[in-house]
Order: C-alpha cells, then sequence, then structure tokens
C-alpha cells in the first residue's frame, strides 16, 4: 500500500470547508474515470486499463445521480471477455502485439483481457458517454499531434498531465491506442517509451490511490520503481511494460513515467523544483505538452495565473498547453452547471451576483475560481496571454466536435448507439471550450507553438477558420 504523508503546515491551515471543497475536487478523478468506464463498455473506444484504474472510485455524480454515472461498486469488477468486435477496425500495426489479440482475433496468445467487454449492460446516459468520448478525442488528438511533431529523429520530448486523476493516456500511448496515432508504422512501445517522458500532477491522496493501482494492473508489468523522499508528499518514477514485453528494466537513468502528489494552487516554483529534481528528470529546454482537463476551472484565478506564468518562465517556448474547460457563460443552462456544482460542495456560489464584461479579465476577483471568473472561451484566452502565452487557438466543443475531432471517431460514436437528445447535446457541448496555446519562438527554427496552433489545412489537430479564435497569428 502506497503510504500517503502526515498532513504539513499548509493544510492544517486549511478550514473544514476548504477540506470538504477539497475532498470534492478529489472526487471529481473518480467520475471522471466512471463516466470512462461506461463509454468504453459500449465500445466508443478501446481502453484495456481503464476498469482496473476505476476500481473502488467513488464520484460526486456517482453516489448522488446513478443514472448518468454510477458508482463503480455497482458496476461489474474486471474479466475475462471474448475479442472485442469494436476494436476490429483499429489498424494491427498500430496496437502493441501484446494488444492484438483482442482485435478480431480469437487467439490470444498473451492471454490479455479487455476488462469490461461490451456485452456488459449500458449504465448512464448516452448523452454523457457521446460527451466523453468528445473529450477524450479531443486531447487524444492534441497528445497525438504534438507526439508526431516531435517524433522524426528529434529528440526525447515530454508530457506534462496537470491534474491527471486516473488518466489512462500513457499505458494507450504505449500500447498505440490514443485516437490520431495513425498506423503506428516503425514506433513499437519500446521506442514510444524511450522518446517520451510523461508526468501526472494531482492531489496527493489522488496520486497514492493510482500508484496502487498502477502496481496491481493485470494487463501492465512494473518493472521499476523508484520513490520520493518519505517526508514528502507521494512521489513516483515507474518502468512499465505492456504484458507479453521482455521485463528489461532500464536502471541508472531517469525512468520514463512519473506521479506527482502537489497542490497545483501552491506556487510553482515549488512544482518545478519537484519535476526537477533526480527522481523526475524533467528538463525545461525539452519540447513539453502541458495537458489540464477540467482543472483550471477548481483554481483561483490568481492560482491559475502564476501556474500559467510559471510554465512560460521555465519552459519558453518550449512549452505548449492544451485546455479543456467549461465555459458557464451568462445564460440560463450555465446558471444550472453552476447551481449542481455548488450543490456538490466543488465551488462556492459565485459572489459577482450579476452581469459581468466577459470580453476581457479585467477587473475578475483574483480569489474567484476560474469557473466562475472565466465564463467565456474569450475570457480564458485573455488569462492565457496575461501568463504570457501570446499564440492561441480555441473554440468551444460542438466546433471541436465538427473539426478536430476525427470523422471517423464521429461515425464510431454513431455507430455505438443512438444519440435521442441531439438538441442537449448541443446545448452541452457550447458550454466547454478546447483550446491550446504556446510562446512565440522570437526567432527560434523550431516555430513550436506556431506550428501546433496553425488553423485551417496547416493545422495538425483540425482546427478550422471559421469554427475557432485565433490569437497571435495572421490566418
Amino acid at each position: 500500500m502506497v503510504r500517503i504523508p502526515p498532513p504539513n503546515a499548509d493544510t492544517n491551515s486549511k478550514t473544514q470547508a476548504d477540506e470538504r471543497a477539497d475532498a470534492s475536487i478529489a472526487a471529481t478523478a473518480a467520475d471522471a474515470v466512471i463516466s470512462k468506464v461506461n463509454a468504453v463498455s459500449c465500445g466508443y473506444y478501446p481502453d484495456p486499463f481503464v476498469a482496473h484504474l476505476a476500481s473502488g472510485a467513488e464520484g460526486l455524480t456517482g453516489s448522488s445521480d446513478s443514472s448518468s454515472a454510477p458508482a463503480l461498486s455497482s458496476l461489474p469488477p474486471p474479466y475475462p471477455s471474448p475479442a472485442t468486435p469494436y476494436l476490429a477496425d483499429v489498424p494491427l500495426s498500430a496496437i502493441h502485439p501484446a494488444l492484438r489479440g483482442r482485435v478480431g482475433s480469437q487467439a490470444r496468445p498473451w492471454g490479455m483481457t479487455m476488462a469490461t467487454p461490451p456485452s456488459q449492460p449500458r449504465r448512464g446516459q448516452p448523452l454523457i458517454r457521446r460527451g466523453t468520448h468528445a473529450r477524450v478525442s479531443v486531447v487524444d488528438r492534441a497528445l497525438s499531434s504534438f507526439l508526431a511533431m516531435q517524433g522524426r529523429g528529434s529528440g526525447a520530448v515530454q508530457v506534462v498531465v496537470l491534474g491527471a486523476g486516473r488518466d489512462t493516456s500513457y499505458l494507450r500511448f504505449l500500447s498505440g491506442l490514443l485516437i490520431g496515432m495513425g498506423d503506428g508504422s516503425g514506433a513499437g512501445a519500446e521506442a514510444r517509451r524511450e522518446s517520451v517522458r510523461w508526468y501526472e500532477v494531482d492531489h496527493p491522496t489522488v496520486i497514492a490511490k493510482k500508484a496502487d493501482l498502477l502496481l496491481s494492473c493485470p494487463q501492465i508489468n512494473v518493472v521499476a520503481t523508484r520513490e520520493g523522499p518519505r517526508s514528502a508528499q507521494p512521489a513516483f518514477a515507474f518502468d512499465v511494460r505492456l504484458e507479453g514485453e521482455p521485463d528489461l528494466s532500464s536502471c541508472g537513468r531517469v525512468l520514463p513515467y512519473h506521479l506527482i502528489g502537489h497542490d497545483l494552487r501552491l506556487r510553482p516554483s515549488t512544482l518545478f523544483s519537484i519535476l526537477c529534481s533526480d527522481l523526475h528528470g524533467f528538463d525545461p529546454s525539452c519540447a513539453t505538452l502541458f495537458v489540464m482537463e477540467c482543472v483550471q476551472m477548481y483554481m483561483p484565478v490568481k492560482s491559475a495565473r502564476a501556474l500559467l506564468g510559471g510554465i512560460a518562465t521555465e519552459c519558453g517556448h518550449n512549452a505548449l498547453l492544451v485546455l479543456y474547460d467549461p465555459i458557464l457563460c451568462d445564460d440560463g443552462f450555465g446558471r444550472v452547471m453552476e447551481r449542481h456544482l455548488t450543490k456538490a460542495g466543488v465551488v462556492a456560489p459565485s459572489r459577482w451576483g450579476g452581469q459581468r464584461d466577459s470580453d476581457t479579465d479585467e477587473g475578475l476577483a483574483e480569489d474567484e475560481l476560474c469557473l466562475m471568473a472565466s465564463r467565456t472561451l474569450e475570457s480564458h484566452l485573455d488569462l492565457f496571454a496575461s501568463a504570457g502565452f501570446d499564440i492561441a487557438v480555441g473554440c468551444d466543443m460542438m466546433s471541436a466536435y465538427e473539426s478536430v475531432v476525427p470523422a471517423r471517431e464521429r461515425s464510431r460514436a454513431n455507430a455505438v448507439e443512438m444519440l435521442d437528445e441531439v438538441e442537449e447535446f448541443v446545448l452541452i457541448m457550447r458550454h466547454y471550450c478546447f483550446i491550446i496555446a504556446g510562446l512565440s519562438s522570437s526567432g527560434a527554427s523550431e516555430r513550436l507553438a506556431e506550428r501546433f496552433c496553425a488553423v485551417g489545412i496547416q493545422s495538425p489537430l483540425g482546427f478550422e477558420k471559421s469554427r475557432c479564435t485565433v490569437r497571435g497569428q495572421d490566418i
């Protein structure tokens, strides 16, 4: 069992209300993985790891609204299943050999099995599953596009997932299952492992639980583990092998997969001192993609601006950002979302109490959560710009669904199950945004942000000029 250090002075200074809010925010990691289990079990996308990572998850909606996201105690435990038909259209060359036994073939020489077969009863709402698939699709495409840009002899690159929860992206990356990875020709798991260092940061309790789950996951073999000082927050470095791979550990160097327990509201210098430690070996001079999914929404504006500014200062034009976050706007649906999150104890009631200038971030209460203060796409872009990210492109999730989400993925979703609540789906998607950003290169030959944030035919993610808002580039 992974240890959790005793509370430090900062933790002891929190009020009971703060601790309840923190616990509710940590529980959203369980909500997210429960939603992913439901989507995967119906065949929206392949993920042989998510069921195990969801073990014991009890989220906010899982206990209060079982129709949309049941507590995992109501879901079946992992167990063997036949080959999964919905993986049949994934090219074999894109999938690690140890996983190919589940793709259209009855023979599974490695004995690997899908943890949640699509034959299970469908739970929750199709609306929630479709939204989960859209969220996974856009973030996967950002990851796969970044890695493809950097994967042609350009040396090691880094991915930092802030507020990672129980995300399985690293394991799916090793397996060739990230949406948008292509045919994966010439890029096996070992080559991927050697080329990328992957960091996941979250609340210490979330990280400790995830480390336990990884060490007991039947689909992988953790061949090396290094742990941070026992007096500090949980911190781990792993070398992970998929089932069927040789158990050869790369001793004597920085391991490729890292879990770090850290409160993102603290000074960013603290985070980077941990990242750059000997255990984790983060290199600010390497191209790095920072991913934030429904994380910034829970941070005060001053903390979010400090974190973004810290990334810009430490990594400069080597840093790219991906953001997926709600945008409440000032309409009735946004107010319903706000009331729901307030009732769940995740956020305090907004102190604004009326209309605001949503076109700029001037006058944002520095202690206000970004969820309440950054209620539009434009205000998110303004916050990025105030922290130094002068190049950005973003859109609401409905526009992203029609452009960034590959047509093949939309067709897959339509084939999985009927969606009757089309108007509700559009309304929900209009209240989330997807943004990528970077810093201009100042003459650097890489022009990383300019390439990653391109629009139109040059866009690696598929952003269309008519469907997005662009900052810092001529289009």
